[in-house]
């Protein structure tokens, strides 16, 4: 089973560093994994999936409510959260159990308190876990006996995910990058949906799913930089219009759109 889930954070900090934004996105991401199962991040770090350099698994980077903006730095608050799934169970349940064996994450040089865990799909998974009940010490096989179970979007007004007919509206939460002909472009290049096209064929293939038959821009933001430990990406958030089975669509939830989705970038709401 594909799962994505939410952590609720606290921020002991008022500010994280915008090249951790991102940059510290894919330490956290692996950091999970290699707590749960070192094998298993070392070949995801090193080799991607299946013989595949794709590494089916997302995450947003930190969001924080009533955070006030500062120049340079982004702006923490005591309410906040982060997002985390994939549509490979084996990674989804490792994520999980490094999440839920801990009550404090390190974003690059910020320190956050896990307040709460909530997983958006799974119907076994019921129970509420607060970060005072936390085990230190919880495995991939009991991991999943401290969280709460979220409704699907089809029950949840707070996930923007509309069905029109066979059409499937996706809203990024993060920014989305793209490359043609080995350059960032934004949502109002006459390529940026073919590629994204391109981009979500080539996860059904490695997922062993029907892929998408369509993709068309509804509506996209303006091209931004961001830093990273290592260079510079560009990318925009995007509501794309995605004609693809259920399956699909609910795999590609758990997982996010366009390239780097370790880093944060692509995350669906």
């Amino acid at each position: 089973m594909s799962v994505r889930f939410r952590i609720e954070i606290s921020a002991r900090r008022g500010t994280i560093a915008w090249v951790d934004l991102h940059g510290a996105a894919r330490g956290v991401a692996y950091g999970l994994l290699r707590s749960q199962d070192p094998a298993l991040a070392e070949t995801l770090h090193d080799a991607g999936w299946m013989g595949s350099s794709l590494r089916p698994l997302g995450l947003s980077c930190p969001q924080f409510r009533k955070a006030s903006g500062g120049h340079g730095r982004y702006a923490t608050s005591p309410v906040g959260s982060i997002w985390f799934g994939s549509p490979i169970p084996q990674i989804a349940t490792s994520l999980l159990a490094g999440v839920s064996s801990r009550k404090e994450i390190m974003w690059g040089a910020t320190p956050l308190r896990i307040e709460g865990v909530h997983v958006e799909n799974a119907d076994s998974w019921t129970q509420s876990r607060s970060s005072r009940e936390m085990s230190e010490t919880a495995s991939p096989s009991d991991a999943t006996a401290g969280v709460e179970a979220e409704p699907r979007p089809a029950v949840d007004r707070a996930v923007a995910l509309v069905e029109a007919g066979r059409e499937v509206a996706l809203v990024s939460a993060t920014p989305v990058l793209v490359k043609y002909d080995s350059r960032f472009i934004g949502p109002d290049h006459p390529e940026y949906a073919a590629r994204i096209l391109h981009n979500l064929r080539h996860k059904a293939d490695l997922l062993g799913l029907a892929g998408p038959e369509r993709v068309r821009v509804i509506r996209g933001g303006r091209l931004r930089q961001f830093s990273l430990a290592k260079g510079t990406a560009f990318g925009a958030h995007v509501t794309v219009g995605v004609t693809a089975p259920t399956e699909f669509v609910t795999a590609i939830r758990d997982w996010g759109l366009g390239l780097s989705t370790v880093q944060g970038f692509g995350w669906i709401r």
